[in-house]
């Protein structure tokens, strides 16, 4: 039998026990469920934390490899991170790229909710490392790298507005805006193209005693479906000098365009790679298999319907992670997909221009971190106009097409005509053309002006002014910029709402010009009128006749035909206000110029010294005082300036003022156009030039 001590203990082990028992199940009936108390829900833990984002899956997907390694290092972890910090710069120093992405992972996954990392390891690898590489395809290789890297870090932290910007400004900037991005587009280009259906062993065929020829049926396919990648690979893109234009990566021949397809067969892409591409004349048609999503590149948004409470709702518009992705489709595209995604946490535009309204929800709401949230909220529209004016620096202008005969031989054998007997033209068919990326770009800078009230309709700008008028005659302001801040609650309801008009009209000026709204959409605008895409169109023919095909007379032709630069100037730039007011119109107009100018002295030398003889001879036309001339001269003397726009002898064509007498051209734009083109010319002209005056200066500025 116990004794008296032995049963106490067992007494008390088993109390110890039944509270142990009771705290627990307590414990789990607060984690998991919730109080009723005095009438009062009070939610259990998880529905907190799950309210307040604040558990593991709630804040994005769920690493278990990266929680088991922050789990293993039992409380070191800083320590660890400072370690691998300074292993990863000294794997930079030395040019050892994998050791450095491994060290990079390794830092993301020991602070994986801690947005410098990514941000930083991501740009690390698509600037730094890329650039230390010598061939285009590596350097690709390691900007898909970055932006994946920085994807990743978007799918374990939701909501943030900054890493899904940076993911489309790094696709933005790296593909479409680098030195070399006629090749880096094309790489973009075939990242989407499944393996199959760029596999080099598709366009050869085997005849008898093993020679290889291309398969022109297979080629027309290709150029048939990928009509933009085909004519960037063959052209290039356009460049300001001949030398810097043939420097370009470009495909000549055929056999050209096949090696390229065969040297980055493996290119980081949407696809499953193939082992290897076929042997010639063995090709078979087969279906490629698409990567996970966290694989594939290029990297898109994931699709919803609706969006979550408290955000803004998605742009249907843009790409997502289930959209085809055809050849029209650029960096841009997917750059402004991110951008739009980018738009979905920040709180929504508030009353006045320029305003955000407040944060109600913490956990999806934030605002951006590096940037004003009026400019960070233009980002979605420029990335659609950074489209239209790539459409048109590739001279996809309208339904025209792209005559492949007209630059190659590809199809000479066949008499420049596919196998139906049609002209080998692609491109014809399809509708993403300039004037359709601008008409987009156009609905893009409306609805951002419309949600953001830089917008209004001519009654509603004027209904403000009266209201803001009648304030400030009432407080006897003189100056509409000044500060004013006033107690709304001390203001009657008539002087409340012509303060907020004053207010109103205030901030609308100045966000207008922040994020000089009225010059973008003004420009989409007039760029997707007929007569812009018309005259654009010219241009760029005259200037393709003259580096790419050596033909300066038809250049010549081009530049003088009506619907040229002489609708150039009467249809476009003397019909838009704020278009021929824009520095960069004016810049490209005088390139234009330029170049007219310098073709027609070279290929009418004589005409120029005729013209300059009849200079001397015009006095004669009308002496002062003479009345008709009494030699009469003006009968068989031609007039100086043709009708036809023929003559550049007094000076360009757009040389002139508009009605309101303000130069088409302005000295500032002559001069950053010299500067660029001709730096040594450019240089001589400022030293001989007069000092510009205090109010010209201000005004160029």
């Amino acid at each position: 039998m116990a004794s008296p001590f032995q049963q106490q203990a067992l007494y008390r082990k088993l109390t110890y026990g039944a509270l142990i028992l009771a705290l627990f199940t307590l414990a789990l009936g607060w984690r998991k469920g919730e109080l009723r108390l005095f009438g009062l829900n009070i939610k259990g833990v998880d529905a907190q934390a799950r309210d307040l984002s604040i558990r593991e899956e709630s804040r994005g997907e769920v690493d278990w490899l990266g929680a088991l390694a922050r789990l293993s290092t039992i409380g070191t972890r800083g320590a660890a991170t400072c370690v691998l910090w300074v292993n990863a710069m000294e794997a930079q120093k030395k040019n050892q790229w994998n050791e450095l992405e491994l060290y990079a992972r390794s830092l993301t996954k020991l602070q994986p909710h801690f947005i410098t990392p990514w941000l930083f390891q991501s740009w690390n690898l698509a600037y730094n490392v890329s650039v230390e590489s010598d061939r285009v395809n590596d350097k690709y290789f390691y900007i898909t790298r970055g932006i994946g890297l920085l994807a990743e870090g978007e799918r374990q932290n939701h909501d943030n507005p900054d890493i899904r910007w940076s993911i489309g400004f790094f696709t933005q900037h790296k593909i479409c805006q680098s030195d070399e991005t006629n090749v880096l587009r094309s790489l973009s280009q075939l990242s989407m193209i499944p393996p199959n259906e760029r596999d080099p062993g598709r366009f050869w065929t085997k005849k008898e005693g093993g020679r290889q020829e291309i398969n022109l049926l297979e080629l027309e396919d290709f150029c048939k479906l990928h009509p933009q990648l085909v004519r960037r690979l063959r052209q290039g893109i356009r460049r300001e000098r001949r030398s810097e234009q043939l420097r370009q990566f470009r495909c000549e021949r055929a056999e050209d365009l096949i090696q390229f397809l065969q040297d980055n067969f493996r290119v980081p892409s949407l696809w499953l790679d193939s082992p290897q591409p076929s042997e010639p004349g063995a090709w078979k048609p087969k279906q490629d298999t698409l990567k996970p999503l966290a694989d594939r590149f290029p990297v898109l948004p994931p699709y919803h319907e609706t969006a979550r409470e408290g955000q803004q709702p998605p742009d249907e518009t843009a790409l997502h992670d289930q959209s085809p992705l055809y050849d029209h489709h650029d960096a841009y595209q997917i750059a402004r997909a991110w951008y739009s995604y980018a738009q979905e946490p920040v709180p929504k535009p508030g009353k006045l221009p320029g305003q955000s309204e407040p944060i109600v929800n913490p956990v999806v709401q934030r605002l951006p971190k590096h940037m004003m949230t009026i400019i960070f909220r233009t980002h979605p529209a420029q990335a659609q106009r950074f489209t239209a004016e790539r459409l048109m620096e590739e001279g996809w202008f309208d339904g025209s097409g792209w005559a492949i005969g007209e630059t190659t031989d590809w199809f000479r054998e066949a008499g420049d005509r596919f196998a139906d007997g049609s002209p080998a033209v692609v491109g014809a068919s399809h509708e993403w053309w300039a004037k359709k990326a601008w008409e987009a770009t156009e609905r893009a800078w409306e609805r951002f002006g419309k949600e953001n009230h830089l917008l209004l309709s001519p009654a509603e700008q004027k209904n403000l002014e009266q209201r803001a008028h009648a304030f400030a005659k009432k407080k006897h302001i003189q100056d509409v910029s000044q500060n004013l801040t006033l107690r709304e609650d001390e203001l009657d309801p008539e002087t409340r709402e012509e303060y907020f008009a004053f207010i109103f009209l205030r901030d609308l000026a100045q966000y207008k010009t922040l994020c000089n709204f009225e010059v973008h959409y003004n420009r989409a605008r007039v760029e997707s009128k007929e007569e812009t895409v018309k005259a654009r169109k010219i241009f760029s023919e005259a200037l393709d006749a003259q580096r790419q095909r050596n033909d300066e007379q038809e250049a010549l032709r081009k530049y003088l035909d009506p619907d040229g630069m002489k609708a150039w100037r009467d249809k476009v730039l003397l019909s838009n206000k704020v278009f021929r007011g824009d520095s960069l119109i004016q810049e490209q107009t005088f390139e234009i110029q330029l170049r007219f100018v310098d073709l027609y002295s070279r290929l009418n030398g004589r005409t120029f010294k005729a013209q300059a003889a009849r200079m001397l001879l015009m006095p004669l036309q009308n002496p002062p005082g003479g009345g008709a001339c009494p030699l009469g001269l003006a009968s068989w003397v031609p007039p100086l300036i043709e009708k036809d726009w023929n003559n550049p002898l007094l000076g360009g064509p757009f040389d002139g003022t508009d009605d309101e007498g303000n130069p088409l051209i302005s000295e500032q734009a002559r001069r950053q156009v010299l500067q660029r083109l001709f730096p040594s010319l450019a240089a001589s002209l400022a030293q001989e030039a007069p000092p510009a005056s205090q109010s010209e200066s201000s005004q160029s500025r």
